[in-house]
């Protein structure tokens, strides 16, 4: 684990050109990855309200029969 600006400065420093490059296309990935995450988990916030929702009628209806 990097302690130090001194460290990171090193570290950064030791890169060569394609761990750079590397590094960078990561970056790039995980804020991509980030930017559908928020649109995959509004999506399934939407599908497990309405299955909640559709399985508390359901039991509801179930045990009103009961």
């Amino acid at each position: 684990m990097i302690s130090s600006y001194q460290e990171m400065h090193e570290k950064v420093e030791s890169l060569d050109f394609n761990e750079i490059i590397f590094f960078t296309n990561l970056s790039n990935i995980i804020t991509e990855t980030r930017k559908l995450d928020r649109s995959m988990v509004s999506s399934i916030l939407v599908r497990s309200t309405k299955i909640a929702w559709s399985l508390l009628f359901c039991s509801i209806f179930f045990f009103a029969l009961v």
